[in-house]
């Protein structure tokens, strides 16, 4: 069972995503903890950071009766108290590359790069290797992942970063885009 600080739900005991995902050695990244979601069974008191719990209910409600969210009921005014920890992507042809259609603001604060509009190929090895190992992880299982790991920002802080990618396809049914909240979390504050 994985080990999460903000996310207290299940996860499937075989979980499909193991299988999928690389080690966290070779993704570069300390503490990871990930895992599929249910989207019948996960409730939004399973997050404990208030901008998941929004995404999750959004989604939840753009979903339905399907199994996947329509990106093409999205209104950001529907979720406006998280826009700054979202991300928008969109993944190339192939599925190997993922261009940020939005950078939330308050993340690219703390990264200290605005990403909009460029591909994950162009962050950089470390911190894109993550994000290109679970991204194609999510589009080929069709299924909302939560993530927690611990990176270094500077030489003298560390981020628990906390991640939520919920997929969400087309009007032909054809998943075509990840909106993601990820929310910086300083590791001094939960020690």
């Amino acid at each position: 069972m994985p080990s999460f600080r903000y996310y207290t739900g299940s996860c499937p005991d075989n979980d499909p995503i193991k299988a999928i995902l690389p080690d966290q050695r070779d993704l570069k990244v300390q503490a990871l903890s990930y895992c599929t979601l249910d989207p019948d069974q996960t409730r939004e008191e399973d997050f404990d950071i208030p901008e998941h719990r929004i995404l999750w209910t959004y989604w939840q409600g753009l979903r339905g009766d399907g199994t996947i969210a329509r990106y093409s009921q999205i209104n950001p005014e529907d979720f406006i108290k998280a826009i700054g920890n979202v991300l928008l992507l969109e993944p190339n042809e192939n599925g190997t590359d993922f261009r940020y259609r939005v950078y939330g603001s308050n993340v690219a604060k703390l990264v200290g790069r605005e990403m909009t509009g460029k591909w994950i190929s162009e962050f950089g090895e470390v911190p894109g290797r993550l994000s290109l190992a679970q991204y194609p992880a999510v589009m080929k299982l069709k299924t909302p992942l939560y993530s927690e790991h611990t990176a270094s920002y500077s030489a003298s802080q560390s981020t628990r970063w906390c991640r939520l990618l919920l997929p969400m396809e087309n009007r032909d049914g054809v998943l075509d885009r990840i909106l993601v909240g990820t929310v910086p979390k300083d590791f001094a504050t939960i020690l």
